[in-house]
């Protein structure tokens, strides 16, 4: 069991660095930062619009279609019953529903309401679509709105209430605080274990530890094993402390879910980050792969730019990276009560798999001394 000493020699190396140090406690903050940047900057043109019509009236689709045009630069698109897979797959940005006796009520002056689903895939632009259309029909209470193009004019006068957009499954999703979330509690520790992983193994073989450690017959398993394992907890315990502050928030994550997909997230990220270093000729090197490797991971996650924006090569990488599983698992818990076990077992079987390739890379370096 000598790789559980050899693991906490590393956290001990890792945390009395002062480099170590502020990227644990720097990185969070940025990230975070960048994020609300990002999500701030958020539009809603080339939006795809699902619409799920209830209405039986027979001014049904005429009305919808003259409330549905309010939406100026959204691409809208009849779904059936099955909207919720199209969803998933990131067919469409959200899913209003339009429901039974929506018209009669509209004309009768009743309150009425349109349901919303967001999607998991792109929950920031749901998130926006829904903030920019619940303010458009709060700015239409009671108010004459028109479409010329299709009627000329449709007058609502005083007393003639607007619509109201709703979400009935769980509209704190759709908060800030909430969208943050993956980041916080995903996106941040991959961060840490990639920039302080890339230059692990490469430090190790510049400053001559590598010779001691063949010296001491560490195996390779022993060697990349503890390293993982001091790298690992590192990640989850910034997880652990994201997940206190969010609940403070009031923002709730299944506790279970978060021991899974952080550990495995961390383990897979570990990992990488051991495997760049151990192929990196300097630090240097290491450093710029590092890099690169961030840059991409905030592209992949789907916290930061929306999976659709993507170009078709980053999409299909992005649906199997394990921080867009990640957060793709807690969105569908939020927004469906779906168990993620798919998600759960693609990013735990990418950990082992990354474990595997880390060890192959690291025999062969400890073979060479």
């Amino acid at each position: 069991m000598r790789f559980i000493a050899f693991a906490g020699f590393e956290i001990k190396r890792m945390v009395k660095r002062p480099s170590s140090a502020i990227l644990m406690f720097l990185i969070p903050l940025v990230v975070v930062v960048i994020s609300l940047l990002f999500f701030n900057s958020f539009n809603l043109s080339n939006i795809k619009l699902g619409v799920l019509n209830l209405d039986k009236d027979p001014l049904s689709r005429f009305t919808v279609g003259i409330v549905m045009s309010l939406f100026k630069g959204q691409t809208l698109f009849d779904v059936d019953s099955n909207y919720k897979d199209e969803l998933l797959e990131g067919r469409y940005h959200a899913v209003v529903i339009i429901p039974r006796n929506f018209s009669s009520d509209l004309y009768d002056a009743k309150r009425t309401e349109i349901g919303f689903v967001p999607s998991p895939v792109d929950i920031q632009l749901s998130a926006t679509i829904y903030q920019v259309f619940n303010s458009m029909f709060e700015d239409l209470e009671g108010s004459p709105f028109f479409n010329p193009k299709v009627l000329g004019y449709l007058f609502a006068g005083q007393g003639y209430p607007a619509p109201r957009l709703i979400m009935k499954e769980n509209e704190e999703v759709l908060s800030i605080s909430s969208l943050i979330a993956p980041v916080t509690l995903f996106l941040s520790a991959a961060v840490i274990v990639l920039a302080i992983g890339v230059n692990n193994t490469v430090e190790d073989r510049e400053i001559g530890l590598l010779e001691q450690y063949t010296h001491m017959n560490l195996s390779a398993l022993e060697y990349i094993s503890g390293k993982v394992i001091a790298l690992s907890l590192i990640g989850i315990i910034e997880s652990l402390g994201a997940y206190v502050l969010l609940l403070l928030f009031g923002v709730k994550v299944p506790l279970l879910t978060l021991l899974i997909l952080s550990s495995a997230s961390a383990v897979f990220h570990s990992s990488l980050g051991l495997f760049v270093s151990s192929c990196a000729p300097n630090i240097k090197v290491g450093s710029i792969a590092g890099t690169g490797l961030v840059v991409l991971s905030f592209f992949l996650s789907g916290v930061i730019v929306p999976i659709s924006a993507l170009p078709d090569f980053l999409k299909k990488l992005s649906s199997i990276s394990p921080l867009f599983l990640a957060n793709l698992a807690v969105r569908k818990q939020e927004i469906y009560g779906v168990s993620p076990v798919h998600e759960f077992t693609f990013v735990i079987l990418a950990a082992l798999v990354m474990f595997a390739i880390a060890l192959f890379s690291s025999s062969i370096i400890l073979r060479r001394r």
